[in-house]
């Protein structure tokens, strides 16, 4: 179990050095892990998980605002191609 935004972001970045995450699914999931701090009382998880985002994904505020503009969906026909 993750204890903090930045144990949870750093093995994010892990993944995607790794090529096993998108730098845009890290960016999201951080996202929502920071979220879910946030309510439970950590007023900085958003601005660490911010930081972390954007340091992942270079587009991160382009892509988080094409994420609000569309419905949610998984797309998984690449690795079923392969």
């Amino acid at each position: 179990m993750y204890t903090s935004v930045t144990d949870f972001a750093e093995t994010r970045k892990k993944a995607v050095a790794d090529g096993l995450e998108s730098s845009e699914l890290a960016a999201l999931l951080i996202e929502k892990f920071a979220e879910g701090a946030s309510s439970e009382g950590n007023k900085e998880a958003i601005k660490l998980a911010d930081r972390y985002c954007q340091e992942i994904d270079q587009n991160y505020m382009e892509n988080r605002q094409l994420r609000y503009r569309t419905i949610a969906k998984l797309d998984l026909t690449e690795a079923i191609k392969s």
